[in-house]
C-alpha cells in the first residue's frame, strides 16, 4: 500500500487538532469557573429556591460531561495520529525518532472512551464535589 501522506503532514494534523482542543479546554475551564461562581452564590444566599439549585446542579454535571468528552477526544486524536505513525513506520518512508517516541507513548487506533485516567477523574470529582456541596449543604451560621 502506498501512503499518501508524510510524517510532516501527520505532525501538522496533530498540532492543528491540538490547537482546536486548546480552545475547547479554555471553554471547559471557563464553565468550571462559572460553576464555582454559581455554587458559591447559592451557598451565600440562604433564600435560593430549589429550582435554582437543581438548575445549577444540572449545569455543573453538564460541564463535567463536557470535560470528559474533551479528555476523550484529545486522547482519541493522539491515538489516531499514532495510528498514522504506525503506518509510516512500516512504509518506505520510515519514522523519525520523535515519531517513534510519540508512537511508544500512545495506543494506536484505540477507540474513544469517556473513562478518564486517575488524575483526570480525581480532578473532576473534586471540582464537582466542591460545587455540589456548596449548592446543597446548608450554610452554617
Amino acid at each position: 500500500m502506498e501512503l499518501q501522506f508524510t510524517e510532516l503532514e501527520v505532525w501538522q494534523t496533530f498540532w492543528t487538532g491540538m490547537g482546536a482542543a486548546g480552545i475547547w479546554l479554555m471553554g471547559v475551564v471557563f464553565f468550571i469557573w462559572v460553576g464555582f461562581r454559581l455554587s458559591g452564590n447559592l451557598y451565600a444566599n440562604a433564600e435560593a429556591n430549589v429550582v435554582m439549585r437543581i438548575a445549577a446542579t444540572g449545569f455543573c454535571l453538564c460541564v463535567v460531561y463536557f470535560a470528559l468528552v474533551w479528555f476523550a477526544m484529545t486522547e482519541w486524536h493522539a491515538n489516531g495520529v499514532a495510528g498514522a505513525f504506525l503506518d509510516l513506520k512500516g512504509s518506505v518512508q520510515g519514522l523519525s525518532p520523535n515519531g517513534e517516541m510519540f508512537l511508544a507513548g500512545s495506543d494506536p487506533r484505540a477507540p474513544m472512551s469517556l473513562m478518564p485516567n486517575p488524575p483526570q477523574g480525581i480532578l473532576l470529582l473534586c471540582a464537582l464535589s466542591i460545587q455540589l456541596m456548596s449548592i446543597w449543604m446548608p450554610k452554617k451560621s
